[in-house]
Parts: structure tokens; C-alpha cells; sequence
């Protein structure tokens, strides 16, 4: 896959550095020589740009900002019925290419007159001061702003559309202990490149042409992902039926591999390594949801595995990066949550994650690591194949079976009671090589 977001972060380096266009005599100087402007000195100069452009600070191109505000939200006159569309952070979300055309709230007339909010029409630029940072929009008719917005009109020796691919490339650092935000004169002191007009209209004809083909490789690669996902899906769908894998007399029957399974469990419960696991129900013809070979065979989770949730860990002992003291893999519901000083399991499993929306998700964990109160550990007795075990269980779909509340949670008893097509040993392992060689090449 193509890493379109890096490849626009370059080429607007480049642009940004003149060598993405040609440097023409014939577009003149980039100040106008009417214009009263104040260069950056040579020690600010954050990168080299070619002769005939300048550096300048953001505040010598702005000829006029604004700020904004809230109207009280307990004034109802400010906002019943309300016509004018009021911008905050949480609307650039919605901008179509950069472009703003409504907001999620709206203001009268007297909640605009009575506030610190301010109008913005087409011809600003509006950044973020607060939150997130180096985002900025344009919008497509006059709206007001709230404090966390800056509206921008720029000196027209700058091309709204070069600022604005310019303005994406800065990083900018906010300060804040729980909000990020920038302070105004913070902002209009950030460095600035001005080439000549003519060819930041040239450098903006460039990169648009550059990013529509970027977009069209974006729509090739979601296109693509998705047609593998449904490749993927089917190919499971076919493993988990038996139609993927010769069935082999030599093989044995998964009949044997389950009691194999069973006196390994009785082992366990006698020598009080295991609790012994609640009788469920004989499976019925009806539940039977498709065929399978006739040496496989139906049973339920519970049978073949035994499920435990892991430990409560408290998030200041999870550490983002693996260091000589914690470098034990920590497993959440969703997967890796980072790398602790202690393990409490150690061996080759498939997680189940329990909690939370994406809960019934398969992972996999490999020698020591720790499972928190939110993974479901696997325990295969060191008999069934563990990526198979997992591929299997995946396949099941387990989500379909959490709760449904704010936060989904998966009850292991629940689970449980799932039935899964069993395989011999053998046959396992050849679907999981199987369906390895297949993935490696979507």
C-alpha cells in the first residue's frame, strides 16, 4: 500500500522550498514595492528558498484577523430559531476539501450583537488557536466563530490557496496543561515564504494536480482494501466449512482429538489446575449451522478451551514504549495497550477482547506477557493449534454476541456456550498454512 499522507507531506515540502515549480524573471518580486514590509532576519530563516522569494513573519501578510466567542447558551434568544451559522473545532470535521459549508449550531442576529463571536466571510482563512492545532478551513458563505477559531484576511500579494497548503506544513506547538492552544501573537510570529504571486499560483496549480492523483490512488487502495477484506471473509468462511483442505485418512477423527482434549481437562481439574467446567447441553441438529466433514466435528467452546479473563493493571503501570524494566507485552480488548514489568501468562494464545465496541476481537500473544481484566486468554491445553484457534474464533463472529449497552461487554459464559467446527490436529495446521500462503498475497 501506497503511504498517500507522506507522499503530500513531502511534496508540499517541496513546494514549500521552490523547487516543486520554476523561478521565472518575469514574475517579478515577491513584495510589492508599495507594500511596507518587514523581512525575517537571516539567524529566523528556517530553510533555504530560492533568490527571488522572501521570509517574512505571518503578521507582515495578514491585513486584518478576528477573533471569536460563545453567546450564553442561557439566553435563549441567542440561539432558539437561530439563522447564522456558528463555527467551532468540532465542525472542521466536516469540511469538504478544506471548504466549510454549514456548521452544527446556529446563533440569531442578538446572540452574534451580544457576544465576543465575530462574522468570517469567504474571503478569510480560518485556523484553529485551540485544540486542533495547524488545522485550517475556508467557508463557503459568512459565518461567525467561537474562541477556539482566528479568522485571517490576507494582503493581496498572497494567494489564499498557497497560505493555506503552506499553513498544513507548520508544526505548531500549543501550550496548555489539558488544552492545547497558541496564543495570537504566538501565531503571527511563525515564519513565512513568500515567492512571487504569480508562481504561488503556479505552485498551487501544482500541488493541486499532484494531490487529485493521490486521491485517486486513496479511492484504488480503500477499493482494494475492501474487495481483500470480502476475499479474506470468504476464504475464512470456506476454511471453517472444511472446503479449503483435503480431509486425510491419516488424519485420524476429531472425535479422538476431542477426547484427547478431555482427559487432558480431567488431568488438570484432579491436580486443581482447572475448575471444572458447568455441563452444557447436548448440541441439537437445529444449531448445527452448516456442514462440515464427516471426521470433524461440533462442539462448543467450552469443551475444547478454557477461557480467562486477565488481571486489573492500573494504567499508570503501562508503558508506551518497551524499556530494560517493562518489557512485557501488555494485552487490552483491543490488542497490544503497551509493555508492564511483570507477566502473568507465558506460551502461545489467541486473546479474545471483551470489552468495549470492537469486543469479541481475536488477538494473538506469544511467550511472557500480561493480559488485563479486558483480554480473554485462550487456554488450547498445548493441543489444538493456536493461530488456528484464533482463525476459528475470528471467523465466529463473537461480537455478535456482546451486550447491548453503551459499553459492549462479552460474558465469558456466554461464549461459552458457542459452538465451533473441530478439526483433527493435522488438518489444522494445514488450514492455518493454507490460509497463510493465501493472505500473503492479497
Amino acid at each position: 500500500m501506497i503511504d498517500t499522507e507522506a507522499l503530500r507531506s513531502k511534496i508540499l515540502t517541496f513546494a514549500m522550498h521552490g523547487e516543486l515549480s520554476e523561478q521565472k524573471d518575469s514574475d517579478g518580486a515577491a513584495i510589492p514595492k508599495e507594500m511596507k514590509v518587514e523581512l525575517l532576519p537571516e539567524s529566523d530563516k528556517p530553510h533555504t528558498i530560492p533568490d527571488n522569494w522572501a521570509w517574512v513573519r505571518i503578521n507582515e501578510i495578514i491585513s486584518k484577523d478576528l477573533g471569536g466567542g460563545t453567546p450564553s447558551k442561557s439566553v435563549h434568544e441567542y440561539w432558539d430559531n437561530g439563522s447564522i451559522p456558528w463555527a467551532t473545532v468540532k465542525d472542521f470535521s466536516s469540511a469538504k476539501n478544506g471548504v466549510l459549508s454549514d456548521t452544527i449550531d446556529h446563533i440569531t442576529q442578538n446572540g452574534l450583537d451580544n457576544s465576543a463571536s465575530n462574522m468570517a466571510d469567504e474571503d478569510a482563512i480560518i485556523v484553529c488557536m485551540r485544540m486542533a492545532l495547524g488545522k485550517v478551513v475556508r467557508f463557503s458563505k459568512p459565518m461567525a466563530i467561537n474562541q477556539d477559531l482566528r479568522a485571517l484576511w490576507l494582503k493581496p500579494f498572497v494567494d489564499q490557496d498557497f497560505f493555506v497548503y503552506y499553513y498544513q506544513t507548520l508544526k505548531i506547538e500549543g501550550r496548555g496543561m489539558t488544552v492545547s492552544g497558541i496564543r495570537k501573537n504566538e501565531l503571527m510570529n511563525y515564519p513565512f515564504p513568500v515567492p512571487p504571486l504569480a508562481e504561488q499560483i503556479r505552485i498551487v496549480k501544482i500541488v493541486d494536480e499532484l494531490f487529485n492523483v493521490l486521491a485517486t490512488i486513496d479511492g484504488l487502495q480503500a477499493r482494494y482494501t475492501s474487495d481483500r477484506d470480502v476475499l479474506k471473509g470468504k476464504l475464512i468462511d470456506a476454511a471453517i466449512c472444511g472446503k479449503l483442505t483435503k480431509q486425510l485418512p491419516e488424519d485420524g477423527t476429531a472425535e479422538e482429538l476431542y477426547q484427547q482434549i478431555q482427559e487432558e481437562k480431567k488431568r488438570l481439574e484432579k491436580e486443581g489446575k482447572l475448575k471444572k467446567s458447568k455441563k452444557l447441553p447436548e448440541i441439537t441438529e437445529d444449531e448445527i449451522p452448516f456442514d462440515i466433514p464427516a471426521n470433524w466435528k461440533w462442539v462448543r467452546i467450552c469443551d475444547i478451551f478454557d477461557l480467562q479473563s486477565g488481571k486489573n493493571i492500573t494504567a499508570s503501570d503501562i508503558y508506551d514504549d518497551k524499556t530494560s524494566e517493562h518489557h512485557f507485552p501488555c494485552y487490552g480488548g483491543n490488542g497490544l495497550r503497551g509493555f508492564v514489568s511483570e507477566s502473568n501468562r507465558c506460551g502461545d494464545f489467541a486473546l479474545i477482547g471483551r470489552q468495549g465496541a470492537l469486543c469479541g476481537n481475536i488477538n494473538f500473544a506469544h511467550g511472557d506477557f500480561y493480559a488485563t481484566e479486558h483480554a480473554v486468554v485462550v487456554n488450547h491445553f498445548g493441543i489444538c493449534d493456536y493461530k488456528w484457534t484464533g482463525m476459528f474464533l475470528n471467523a465466529l463472529n463473537l461480537n455478535q454476541y456482546a451486550t447491548a449497552t453503551a459499553q459492549p461487554g462479552l460474558a465469558v459464559g456466554k461464549i461459552n456456550k458457542v459452538l465451533i467446527p473441530l478439526p483433527p490436529l493435522n488438518e489444522q495446521e494445514r488450514i492455518v498454512n493454507c490460509l497463510d500462503s493465501l493472505f500473503v498475497n492479497l
